[in-house]
């Protein structure tokens, strides 16, 4: 590094200092004993004085060196979901040679501006950008290291429970100490951009006769593909592959045959949300709203648990059939982003297939009328997460 930027960052090193509630009261009391020493002269204020201020200095020069040289890094985030706790791990590491660190505390900061620009916020979603409004920070990832030896490092682990599911972005890492006396809070900003995705939250005692399915219709139509099941034969064309040639039928016939196969087939379900409420709705709404997302999301991972192939549909789209955990994510991940559309008229669904089964998930501030479509079942869902089935 340059000597002029050595300089440069040793007169302007980046901190932030705020005043505690015990710093502002010794602050304080400090500017009331400097009033009284100079007013009266007594030597025995003039010396408190002395220690206070002293105690001011010690505790600037400390606090500075805490954090002097001091860098944090991420290292993992595992699946976040709305209302549980996630697990989050830091690396601290300590650049000083001789001196430790002490009482250092990482935090994240989340982004409070609006990345995507010609959003529209609505209830508790932008429009568009699919990014959440961030009013309060109290949530943000918080954890604490109680010391950092020398030209050493620290893995920090403590947890974070977000308040609603959604896209946020933290756009740096706070470092900050109290050390020594607590009276003032010295921090540092470090730049890491994050970009977290929080899934709806997991609903648990759902009854099993809410996953019942009918009869028939339950698998996907029989098509002609790879697989593993007899389906026929048939005369060989220009171009097919030739290993599937049944030699002894060609044989026996004088002409070359083919052996068909079934496409593997699948049980599959059609999951149906519809995002909308009525202009003007209130907070009951938008939550009775919010637990039918959930209850969409715990139903798809159930019907994958048991080797369905899943649809999604919404509003916004939808998220094509697919099995595994790898659907079960990008169901997930579809929900976590879904906006909450403001619009009058019917919730209208034109794809869905009426050869396999569907299952409509409505939350309780839509009426019957407010949706159209053909279902095979529809369960309403209220405010309070009560899940009943329509009849």
């Amino acid at each position: 590094m340059p000597i002029a930027e050595r300089i440069r960052t040793f007169l302007k090193p980046g901190r932030r200092l705020r005043f505690t509630r015990q710093g502002k009261w010794f602050v304080t009391m400090t500017v009331m004993v400097g009033f009284g020493a100079i007013n009266t002269g007594n030597n025995l204020l003039y010396l408190t004085l002395g220690m206070m201020l002293g105690l001011i200095v010690v505790s600037g020069i400390m606090s500075e060196t805490a954090l002097r040289r001091i860098h944090a890094e991420r290292i993992s985030f595992g699946a976040v979901f709305c209302g549980e706790q996630a697990r989050l791990e830091y690396r601290v590491t300590n650049g000083k040679r001789r001196i430790p660190s002490f009482s250092i505390e990482v935090e994240e900061l989340l982004d409070p501006s609006r990345p995507g620009g010609d959003g529209q916020f609505s209830g508790r979603h932008w429009k568009a950008s699919r990014w959440r409004p961030v009013e309060k920070q109290h949530w943000a990832p918080r954890c604490h290291v109680v010391m950092v030896p020398p030209a050493g490092r620290r893995v920090v682990r403590g947890r974070v429970t977000p308040p609603q599911r959604g896209l946020f972005r933290f756009h740096a890492l706070k470092l900050s100490t109290l050390f020594p006396f607590g009276f003032f809070e010295k921090s540092l900003e470090i730049g890491q951009d994050l970009t977290l995705m929080v899934f709806p939250r997991r609903v648990a005692g759902l009854r099993p006769r809410l996953f019942g399915l009918r009869s028939q219709g339950e698998q996907a139509p029989i098509q002609i593909g790879r697989g593993m099941e007899y389906y026929g034969l048939k005369d060989y064309q220009v171009g097919e592959d030739v290993r599937a040639i049944h030699w002894k039928v060609s044989a026996r016939r004088g002409t070359l045959v083919v052996r068909e196969v079934e496409q593997e087939r699948h049980r599959t379900m059609t999951l149906a949300i519809p995002n909308q409420l009525p202009p003007g709705g209130d907070d009951q709404s938008r939550e009775s709203l919010e637990r039918a997302i959930e209850v969409v999301a715990a139903m798809a991972e159930r019907y994958l648990a048991q080797a369905y192939a899943v649809t999604l549909v919404t509003l916004n789209g939808r998220v094509p059939a697919g099995t595994g955990p790898g659907q079960l994510y990008r169901i997930r991940t579809e929900l976590a982003l879904l906006d909450v559309l403001r619009q009058e008229g019917p919730a209208v669904f034109e794809e869905i297939d009426s050869r396999l089964p569907s299952l409509l998930v409505r939350p309780a501030a839509l009426g019957p009328a407010a949706v159209t479509g053909r279902f095979d079942r529809t369960l309403v869902v209220g405010a309070d997460g009560s899940v009943s089935e329509e009849r």
